[in-house]
């Protein structure tokens, strides 16, 4: 919790006092301290060295509830005069917390820890890549010719778009490249095709006919060709067109099968699973996502925004290993696409 030095009293005062308010306030309390400024940093880990610049993921706690406020232009002021340039375009504002990206001197982020409303720095992760698909494409298999069982529930699937032909467009109701002046991320269209599939037809057979979807679905490119532009902010635009979409009650179910290359863990928080968590509980969505990590991850943990309360994951080879084909390190590990994904273009 943040809170200023002044309301400390009377949260002294309300932990002495007996009430049913208390009591469910204790309950969950295990200690107190005083949050350090090293503990505030979380991931720093760098390629190269912890020489330079970088991009730095900051969040913010509530200076006031009611009404809510962040110390936004306090720590902008702070950072700057440190080296810090704050990126507050890129700044994502959730019911408890703020995120902000920044671009300073490493050697600095100590003193930038020492800001009191921080909750969290750590490096800004790259967006996963996609992996490359394994199988080959199954040639005998019949697509469903007939409609689908309701054109009703609108689905929206974010992904790295659709190639130009392709054998589903039928159930495919809307196509939409959110960045349309870029070009296809490499892997990306083979792989939006994979999730658009087996998001429609589930785990298929090896031959023979398929069931038809319960509804059509709309594709998002979300990861273009643009993914590893120089300033390394990718994911948070990405995110942005997310809730651009999302925002207004128009969606009832969604699958977002890429997000920040980052394993974290149960104390730690970051944009992409605070923002989607809270999207999700006011939008009413029903949202799957991938596990991530393909075993390379230092840490054997699922990867952002696996980690969230409100998402139905597929993650685990000890749940869904004969069925969709996951490996990794304690048993969380990296989706192989070639059962649930026929329909991807064979690898040349």
């Amino acid at each position: 919790m943040a809170m200023q030095k002044q309301d400390l009293p009377v949260l002294a005062a309300k932990v002495r006092t007996a009430s049913p308010d208390t009591d469910r306030f204790l309950e969950g309390l295990v200690a107190m301290d005083l949050i350090s400024a090293q503990h505030r940093l979380r991931n720093l880990q760098a390629e190269g060295g912890t020489s330079g610049t970088g991009h730095f993921e900051i969040a913010l706690h509530l200076y006031s509830e009611e009404p809510p406020v962040f110390p936004l232009d306090a720590f902008s002021a702070y950072a700057q005069g440190l080296g810090f340039r704050v990126r507050q375009e890129h700044r994502f504002l959730t019911q408890k917390l703020l995120f902000v990206p920044v671009r300073g001197p490493w050697e600095k982020l100590p003193d930038l820890a020492q800001f009191t409303f921080i909750r969290q720095i750590q490096k800004v992760p790259r967006l996963r890549p996609f992996l490359p698909h394994p199988g080959e494409v199954q040639k005998d298999l019949q697509l469903p010719r007939g409609e689908p069982f309701s054109r009703e529930p609108r689905v929206a699937i974010f992904d790295g778009g659709l190639p130009g032909a392709h054998p589903i467009d039928h159930f495919i109701t809307r196509y939409v490249p959110l960045n349309p002046d870029a070009g296809s991320l490499p892997g990306g269209e083979g792989h939006g095709l994979g999730v658009s599939s087996a998001f429609l037809f589930g785990p298929l057979p090896a031959s023979g006919g398929i069931e038809r979807p319960y509804a059509p679905v709309e594709v998002f490119r979300l990861v273009d060709g643009d993914q590893n532009d120089k300033d390394d902010l990718n994911l948070y635009r990405a995110l942005g067109y997310i809730r651009e979409v999302l925002t207004g009650g128009s969606y009832e179910f969604v699958n977002i099968s890429v997000g920040p290359q980052v394993s974290t863990e149960d104390t730690e928080v970051h944009a992409w699973t605070v923002v989607l968590d809270e999207l999700a509980w006011k939008e009413n969505l029903f949202i799957t996502v991938a596990g991530g990590n393909n075993g390379a991850s230092p840490k054997p943990r699922i990867e952002v925004p696996a980690d969230g309360n409100q998402f139905c994951r597929a993650l685990s080879a000890s749940l869904c290993g004969g069925l969709t084909g996951y490996r990794g390190r304690g048993g969380i590990g990296a989706h192989d696409p070639s059962p649930a994904y026929p329909l991807c273009p064979a690898r040349g």
